[in-house]
């Protein structure tokens, strides 16, 4: 039976309001879900979320509320629900969406063969895509409940960069990631999405939605955003080549859609106008980019002193390969200006 396969998890703070519509959906009648075995991972919720839970474990015996002594953040939390998966496969939920119970029994389908290592909910965020490439899949995957993962690949070693990398924001990508690109998993997309997201912040208010609770925090958490966090933790990419492709084709805004200077530019706008200018914001995403990448980066950062992006009147970059260098031109002409062939190597 899939009850037995599947461990579902849900995470949560001061939602009352927010996960009792989701806990209804849950433990509804037309609910596929209403009898498996489900946690919740209360982070000391003092708004009444701890009572409504109590209510509903009384209730529901399939339903186990564990509550923190201590509020240990959002995605401390996260990484705590992965850390406590004891079945087959494990699915970690939200506490504010909504659920298209109708495309559950393709997903149930994909988990019944026992075929596939991540198995995902959804087939499109804000972003819809036609083709499946290594940035949509990070994309897809970088959505908590968006994925359902064979806890096998849940090592030790993953749990430890999991808790390393809560402060980006996207501990769950370095499972989804080593997954992906390191293992070779298999993977199954639905065509239709069986989750609804619930609430998205503004992104003066993201921050806020992911620390709550904390009245001290430290300068690297206030300085974190989305693109800066995800570049930091897609460096559990082994494959030097396989990472910046996923850098660059990664789509969190639809600057990535023009090129990765044009991304780039826009990492700089947001760390301006929301983050104070942090310089190691800045110094975070240089760093830990690859050759050709850092210069995207360079052209893009000084084209603050034109009119105009400079990538709009100089669409010129350099990508190092292991084969040479290849200068591009307004990225379509493609010029081999160093080989290692002509020294006679291979």
């Amino acid at each position: 039976m899939i009850k037995n396969k599947l461990q579902i998890i849900l995470v949560t703070y001061n939602r009352e309001k927010h996960l009792e519509n989701t806990l209804n959906q849950l433990f509804s009648d037309s609910s596929p879900v209403k009898d498996f075995d489900i946690t919740i991972l209360d982070n000391a919720s003092t708004d009444g979320t701890s009572d409504l839970l109590d209510e509903y474990a009384q209730k529901y015996p399939n339903l186990k509320h564990i509550r923190h002594e201590r509020n240990i953040g959002g995605n401390a939390n996260i990484t705590r629900a992965f850390e406590i998966a004891q079945k087959e496969y494990l699915w970690v939920l939200c506490d504010d969406d909504s659920y298209n119970w109708i495309h559950w029994k393709a997903i149930e389908q994909a988990i019944f063969i026992d075929k596939y290592d991540m198995i995902f909910t959804n087939r499109y965020l804000n972003i819809k895509s036609d083709v499946v490439s290594k940035g949509y899949l990070a994309f897809l995957a970088s959505f908590l409940p968006g994925v359902i993962y064979k806890t096998k690949f849940i090592t030790d070693d993953i749990l430890q960069n999991m808790y390393g990398m809560i402060h980006t924001w996207f501990p769950q990508s370095i499972l989804s990631l080593d997954i992906l690109f390191n293992k070779k998993g298999n993977y199954w997309l639905p065509n239709e999405n069986l989750i609804i997201r619930g609430n998205i912040p503004d992104p003066k208010e993201n921050l806020a939605s992911l620390t709550r609770g904390i009245h001290l925090l430290h300068p690297d958490l206030q300085r974190m955003f989305w693109h800066v966090g995800f570049i930091k933790v897609a460096q559990i990419i082994t494959d030097s080549k396989i990472r910046s492709d996923v850098i660059e084709t990664t789509n969190f805004n639809e600057r990535w859609n023009e090129n990765f200077i044009a991304y780039c530019q826009s990492i700089f706008d947001y760390n301006t106008h929301f983050k104070k200018s942090s310089k190691k914001n800045l110094n975070d995403v240089y760093l830990n980019l690859s050759r050709h990448e850092k210069i995207c980066f360079l052209i893009a950062k000084y084209s603050s002193y034109f009119k105009q992006p400079l990538y709009k009147y100089f669409p010129i970059y350099i990508r190092f390969t292991p084969k040479g260098i290849i200068l591009h031109l307004f990225y379509k002409i493609k010029i081999r200006i160093w080989s290692r062939k002509w020294l006679g190597l291979k």
